[in-house]
């Protein structure tokens, strides 16, 4: 029974979170899929960069999701990708313009889910 919740808990928590980084990021591609494990901490996105013909799959390991007042802050673990290339740059990324490696999403859909499941 508790599996079926939190199978419910992450299937929410992923629709919203992929409407939410869809908005952000949309300049860059389009999200297809996006799968939160809650209890191996671990996202999987399917995404469409702008100008590729496949799609690519990113893998953040160990990640974090955290409430921070009416926004969500994704702490992002380690970032993999198909593509090494762009493996590297996320990392890279993720290093050097986030502080703590946070993603702060601003978006009322994830906000309402926050607050029902964390």
């Amino acid at each position: 029974m508790l599996e079926k919740l939190r199978q419910i808990k992450d299937m929410g928590l992923s629709a919203a979170l992929r409407m939410a980084l869809n908005e952000k990021f949309s300049r860059y591609g389009k999200i297809s899929n996006l799968r939160l494990d809650t209890s191996a901490h671990r996202l999987l996105v399917d995404v469409l960069l702008e100008g590729e013909s496949e799609e690519t799959t990113l893998v953040v390991e160990e990640y974090e999701l955290l409430r921070d007042g009416d926004a969500a802050v994704i702490r992002l673990g380690k970032i993999t990708a198909s593509r090494a290339w762009l493996e590297q740059a996320m990392n890279d990324a993720a290093d050097r313009m986030l502080q703590e490696r946070r993603l702060r999403v601003e978006h009322p859909a994830i906000a309402k889910v926050l607050k029902a499941v964390l």
